[in-house]
């Protein structure tokens, strides 16, 4: 029993300290954005990922907790390969929801630009904001093996890999390319690339790919 309860504490704060390095990056630079952006341009962002993280709830639709709970209680105890084929079906399938999603986005996106940034001439974040919504459908799925494993060290290790990407491209972009409100934008698409290419390296051992229908 005090095994459990420990594991249940070093899990909880490590996993907490992992979310709150993943969320952290906007509160570290909210003097520097009030320095640099208007309200205005800060609550167009705010929308813009709001919408995005609206749009990775319907497209992830619980997968990465479908592929803990396969690995977990489905095929528990048996060797990875045993749960290899739920894992590659999961981020297949949350890969193909994320292309089309953020094709709609792409194609929609002399529409839905006006209505975020009130101009259309920033139809190309769009674009961007497709890459973070399958970055981050992608990223969580991939990361299930891994907190099934209790790998929490490593969990909060690529955190602290995406916390740093965050935070390197939103500074490079709003202070020495001058992008704007943009810069946030182009920071979480930095980050998504890091948490992806971070989460392959560390689960690599987990992952394989294909689709199975039977899974």
């Amino acid at each position: 029993m005090n095994l459990h309860f420990h594991q249940l504490i070093k899990g909880t704060g490590i996993l907490s300290l992992a979310g709150i390095m993943e969320k952290g990056v906007a509160f570290i630079l909210l003097p520097l954005y009030t320095r640099y952006l208007t309200p205005a341009d800060y609550g167009a962002v705010e929308l813009f990922l709001i919408l995005l993280a609206i749009m990775d709830i319907v497209v992830s639709q619980g997968m990465d907790s479908a592929v803990m709970k396969r690995i977990l209680y489905d095929k528990g105890g048996q060797p990875i390969e045993a749960y290899r084929p739920a894992i590659s079906t999961g981020i297949t399938y949350v890969l193909c929801c994320s292309l089309m999603a953020g094709t709609l986005m792409i194609l929609f996106s002399g529409r839905i630009a006006p209505l975020l940034f009130d101009q259309s001439g920033y139809t190309k974040l769009l674009a961007f904001g497709a890459g973070i919504l399958l970055c981050q459908a992608t990223y969580k799925v991939m990361a299930a093996p891994l907190r099934a494993a209790q790998k929490y060290a490593t969990v909060a290790g690529i955190s602290f890999i995406i916390f740093c990407a965050k935070l390197a491209g939103n500074l490079i972009c709003l202070l020495y390319l001058d992008a704007g409100f943009a810069s946030l934008i182009y920071g979480s698409f930095c980050g998504g690339v890091v948490s992806v290419i971070a989460t392959v390296f560390f689960a690599r051992k987990y992952l394989a790919w294909g689709f199975d229908r039977d899974e």
